[in-house]
């Protein structure tokens, strides 16, 4: 057997097949010798390492103080894999686990943490090598035949050893032959110790190219389309994510190699992070919701939807329209025709079961944390459900998916059952240590035909055509200064041989060096100017090369055009005209818009002032994904504060408690309140508004105690669901906010608001408050009698508005500039701009008012804007939530 090493030749293939011979790094090297030797055992991952390192870490820590007990104080596993890396270093360069009492204390004390993870700490590549040495020197055996494509003086102390060990024989690099006087010829003789023989620098020759842009789009543009016309001699260098070039070349229609990027953030890979998050006290609500709209969230369909309408709703764990969605799960369930009683127990229990497992769990705070041991249970019931998951699944690739999953927790749960407390932060470390770089897509398999693939400049070992480099970038992690002169000098006496940064510099430079050497036509090199808002500057092998050949420039793409008869990197967009704002659209079927069976205030309100949204929302049925409206959920915590005070059920009668007894009462009802409908302000960072949030509701609700008592209300109910009344020839229904009625049986409607004081008293000074005039509509319908009285509480104000003091009699009177103020006169008003809307919409006339649009006067080819009463006209600047602002097209520019 045959075995060619190299530094960078983990996972290489060669250009051609070959018979019982070996291409590997040290990885391979080692993994191929146990196997010769018998000594192949399960490999631990870093995860696992640093763990089993830590906990030996602090067990020396707990003798005395050692140079790394702050650091370990204040990240444990930040230091622990910190300490493994320094060791894992120290063992390469050829230490044994053991220093003399004459060593410097720092030594002294890695000494002291090997001591204490002996039998503990699995072998790392270096202490598997060492094993591998001492088996050799006892039995060799038969050796393999090695050659080695690296300089020796660039390899590690052990590797060296090992090498000498299976009496290797190291190759010398040539470059291929390169077009005679080319610059391609000029770069490989330079970097070959040799003087260049070609004279200056050719700028009309293309043999060398060197491209940025701004964006890695167009990089990527550029790298297909050379790929694609210098044909199947050509090797792809890939030390950047290539994702985008692999996608281009599909659009191109060329084979690709598996360019994908690995990720952390596929659906599948999230279910582990949310479900630990679940485990944290309190609860945040977005990220229950984030699971529960987990396309591959372990919950059934059905409950998880219904779930997540509840949280955006009102966004915590127990509120009543969250039991609401259980039960119509549950019903849904019960109801269901199909399939025999035992599928229908087994779906019942399965919701059950579901909550249990992951919703309705115990909760830790954040401070301390969580026990290992109860964050390992969530663990093994993702790794488990995942695995059944991977043999359901039937698309290959998400079967990938479900396995990686299964493998990262089962190995994660192996950890957590070690550790006594994780905090979430430690948690989130082990997570990332776990889970390495993530998964890739799957699907992006290499293609037949497709282009060498190298992840490594390094691995270009054979001859080539055409090499493209992407991601000819300076490489980060620059190894840190570690070890003082003194430590250095102990080391190196006692047999320990450490590589310098000169020697590493040396070491990266001849692997960078390899794709030119290995290049016969054409090298192209790409990086772009920026990835993720940091800059990118190109490697530094750049620099050494202008050293010698200042004039290399440097092309931008963004700018210039890559030379020869591969110019065409960019490809020209024609401009496209948006869509301009016009005040009307026409629909010509007839009845275009039918109206439907009933009507809400909010649907009214669209109806009259916003036709367009009307029609977008109820007509065409666009529905906007829900999501947790911080604005509104203010409001909704007050109101629920109302509801909870004027409920039959109520341990306190508003009528006659004092002021301090309420105050009493809304302390305690509040931390309820709150973790089932505003958990997110018990997170930090919402605390202090949820605090404000709450004196805001003591304030308010007293005041509108006040304000009942003294209009003389004997009788107030919140929340109140009215049956339907007439609307023309549909109906209207609608949910009152506050009935108030007084000991006469004189009633009142009150519409509780958080905010938009002003927007209120525009609309009571004009005469259009609306939502007023279809509650009080639907009250005298029900009631039969005179209308009732109206007013607008404004919460955050703790300010009752009024157009008279008739009923409240100390509330903010507006002055009503309207002939005929109250209720009856706006809906009035109100049904004449419907009959006229509705007029509109049945000639198929939908009217967008908006900022950017001009009322008309009406014509033959359009009708006119003006609505029956003057004050009931849209306001035409734009509204402050507006979903449908780019659908009404856009303005015109200069």
């Amino acid at each position: 057997m045959k075995l060619t090493y190299g530094l960078a030749l983990d996972g290489y293939k060669p250009r051609q097949p070959c018979f019982n011979h070996q291409f590997c790094g040290p990885a391979g090297l080692v993994k191929a010798m146990e196997l010769r030797l018998g000594l192949a055992a399960r490999e631990a991952s870093p995860a696992t390492r640093t763990c089993r390192f830590l906990a030996a870490t602090e067990a020396c820590a707990a003798e005395g103080e050692k140079f790394f007990s702050k650091s370990l104080l204040a990240d444990r596993w930040g230091s622990a894999a910190a300490l493994l890396s320094i060791r894992d270093n120290l063992r390469m360069a050829g230490w044994s686990g053991e220093f003399d009492p004459c060593a410097p204390p720092r030594l002294r004390d890695l000494a002291a943490i090997e001591r204490q993870a002996q039998g503990t700490l699995p072998p790392g590549l270096a202490d598997r090598m060492a094993a591998v040495r001492a088996v050799l020197a006892q039995s060799p055996g038969s050796l393999p035949e090695v050659e080695c494509v690296d300089d020796e003086a660039h390899l590690p102390w052990l590797l060296r050893g090992l090498l000498r060990d299976l009496n290797t024989r190291y190759l010398t690099s040539q470059p291929t032959a390169a077009p005679k006087g080319s610059n391609l010829e000029k770069i490989q003789e330079f970097l070959s110790g040799k003087s260049p023989t070609g004279g200056e620098w050719d700028a009309a020759d293309d043999s060398m190219i060197l491209a940025t842009a701004h964006s890695e789009i167009t990089l990527a543009h550029a790298a297909a389309r050379l790929s694609k016309q210098a044909g199947p001699d050509t090797a792809l260098v890939a030390t950047a994510p290539g994702g985008l070039a692999g996608e281009v070349l599909h659009g191109l229609q060329s084979p690709s190699p598996a360019l994908e990027n690995a990720s952390t953030l596929r659906p599948v890979m999230q279910v582990l992070r949310l479900a630990l998050e679940m485990r944290w006290d309190p609860p945040d609500p977005s990220v229950i919701l984030s699971f529960l709209r987990q396309p591959v969230c372990p919950l059934g369909a059905g409950l998880r939807h219904g779930l997540a309408k509840a949280v955006c709703d009102r966004p915590g764990i127990g509120s009543t329209v969250w039991h609401e969605a259980i039960e119509k799960e549950r019903q849904k369930v019960i109801e269901r025709e199909e399939g025999s009683p035992e599928k229908r127990d087994a779906a019942l229990k399965r919701i059950d079961r579901d909550m249990d497992d992951w919703i309705l769990v115990e909760r830790y705070g954040r401070q301390p944390g969580a026990p290992g041991s109860a964050l390992a249970e969530t663990v093994s019931r993702v790794a488990h459900w995942a695995g059944r998951m991977a043999g359901a699944s039937g698309a290959a690739t998400m079967g990938r998916h479900f396995r990686a999953l299964a493998s990262i927790a089962t190995e994660l749960a192996e950890i957590l059952q070690e550790i006594a407390i994780v905090s979430p932060d430690e948690l989130a470390h082990i997570l990332e240590l776990v889970s390495g770089d993530g998964t890739n897509v799957g699907d992006q398999a290499a293609e037949l035909g497709c282009r060498e693939l190298l992840h490594d400049p390094g691995a270009a070992i054979e001859g080539c055509g055409t090499i493209l480099w992407w991601g000819f970038e300076k490489p980060g992690g620059h190894p840190a200064k570690v070890w003082t002169t003194e430590e250095r000098a102990y080391l190196a006496e006692h047999g320990i041989h450490l590589q310098d940064a000169g020697e590493l510099l040396a070491m990266n430079l001849a692997m960078a060096s390899r794709p030119f050497l290995a290049a016969r036509v054409r090298i192209v090199l790409l990086w772009p100017r920026e990835r993720g808002l940091e800059s990118i500057e190109p490697h530094l092998l750049l620099t050494r090369l202008r050293s010698a050949f200042p004039a290399i420039p440097v092309l931008d793409l963004d700018e210039d055009k890559l030379p020869g008869a591969t110019s065409k990197a960019k490809v020209e967009v024609p401009l496209v005209t948006l869509p301009r704002m016009q005040r009307w659209l026409h629909l010509s079927k007839k009845p275009a818009l039918p109206p439907r069976d009933a009507e809400s205030y909010s649907s009214a309100q669209k109806f009259v002032f916003r036709p367009f949204m009307w029609v977008l929302d109820y007509q065409a049925k666009l529905k906007r994904p829900n999501q947790i409206n911080l604005a509104t959920q203010r409001g909704n915590l007050l109101h629920r504060v109302v509801e909870r005070l004027l409920a039959a059920d109520c341990a306190i009668d508003w009528r006659t408690l004092a002021e301090a007894d309420f105050g009493s009462w809304l302390e305690t009802i509040w931390g309820e309140l709150l973790r089932t409908e505003g958990a997110n302000y018990l997170l930090p960072g919402g605390i202090t508004e949820g605090r404000r949030l709450y004196e805001e509701a003591r304030r308010s609700t007293w005041g509108l105690i006040v304000h009942l008592r003294k209009a003389g209300v004997v009788n107030a109910v919140a929340d109140l669901s009215m049956p339907r009344a007439p609307l023309g020839d549909v109906a209207i229904k609608g949910v009152i906010d506050l009935l108030a009625v007084t000991t006469t049986g004189r009633a009142a409607v009150v519409d509780l608001k958080y905010g938009r004081g002003k927007a209120k008293r525009d609309e009571l000074s004009n005469n259009t408050a609306l939502q007023l005039a279809v509650y009080s509509h639907l009250v005298k319908a029900r009631n039969g009698g005179g209308w009732p009285a109206t007013a607008y509480f404004i919460l955050r104000s703790n300010e009752l508005l009024a157009q008279d003091a008739s009923f409240f009699p100390h509330a903010t009177i507006v002055k009503c500039n309207h002939g005929s103020p109250g209720p009856e006169s706006t809906w009035k008003e109100f049904l004449d701009v419907w009959r006229w809307r509705r007029n509109l919409l049945e000639e198929g006339w939908i009217e967008v008012p908006v900022d950017g649009t001009s009322p008309t006067e009406g014509d033959d080819a359009m009708p006119a804007s003006a609505p029956p009463h003057e004050e009931w006209r849209p306001d035409e600047s734009a509204p402050r939530y507006d979903d449908y602002r780019f659908l009404t097209g856009w303005k015109d520019t200069p």
